[in-house]
């Protein structure tokens, strides 16, 4: 099975908005750090995807 473009971009739309929703409802260091994790791996899926 293979990952398509549209998968791909739906995967970054997807932990930037869970990113979003962590840093807005959670406040401990560790679900913080959660978001981070997200946006770190959204960015490398962009990298990729480019």
């Amino acid at each position: 099975m293979e990952i398509c473009k549209t998968d791909m971009q739906n995967l970054i739309r997807l932990l930037e908005k869970s990113a979003e929703l962590i840093d807005e409802y959670c406040k401990k260091p560790c679900e913080l750090d959660k978001a981070r994790q997200c946006r770190k791996m959204s960015k490398k899926l962009k990298n990729k995807l480019n």
